[in-house]
């Protein structure tokens, strides 16, 4: 509400606001504001809970195709559901291969860092030329890369730049309080 309030106030700020009760109504309940990530995460961690059972390989390949269909504009969405369709796979991946991940991490090193930026550079690049970034499967693929970028990215920090990886982790027990208030800051 606090959210709404103030982008009310602003109404030459280019962002999803509400201009009426019904569409507040939408933003509480259906269609989330800029603040769809809070909705995303309660709606991940009751997925996470109800399919615990359902086997790995199963859950992550439904999610994907859910990703895929998303990024490619393929399921009609309101507002900026479409975000929450297609990050479902990177919180159950991230639940789910755990180990992996830690595995990848602890792993990690400058030539690693070098070589996912590369990837990464790569894919975004070659999505940007062939207009590649509607097309199924493009996007969720991209994303992977910027994710084992990331990770090698923050080991890489942690290790090397101590001063920048403690300012970093200060700034990263904070995320939620920032992402809420980033917009109306702004």
């Amino acid at each position: 509400l606090i959210h709404t309030a103030v982008m009310w106030s602003t109404p030459t700020f280019d962002t999803a606001r509400a201009r009426s009760a019904g569409e507040l109504l939408s933003q509480l309940t259906i269609s989330p504001t800029n603040l769809w990530y809070l909705y995303a995460l309660a709606a991940y961690f009751g997925i996470a809970r109800l399919t615990r059972r359902v086997p790995t390989a199963w859950l992550l390949a439904a999610a994907l195709v859910l990703s895929a269909v998303a990024a490619a504009d393929l399921l009609p969405v309101v507002s900026n559901r479409g975000q929450v369709y297609q990050n479902l796979v990177f919180f159950l991946a991230g639940l789910r291969l755990r180990a992996v991940v830690e595995s990848y991490a602890s792993t990690s090193s400058v030539r690693r860092l070098l070589s996912a930026g590369a990837a990464y550079g790569v894919g975004l690049a070659a999505m940007a030329t062939l207009g590649a970034q509607r097309w199924p499967g493009v996007w969720p693929a991209v994303s992977v890369l910027a994710i084992a970028f990331g990770i090698a990215a923050a080991v890489v920090i942690s290790r090397h730049l101590t001063r920048t990886a403690r300012a970093l982790s200060s700034l990263g027990t904070r995320t939620l309080p920032v992402y809420v208030m980033h917009l109306p800051l702004l």
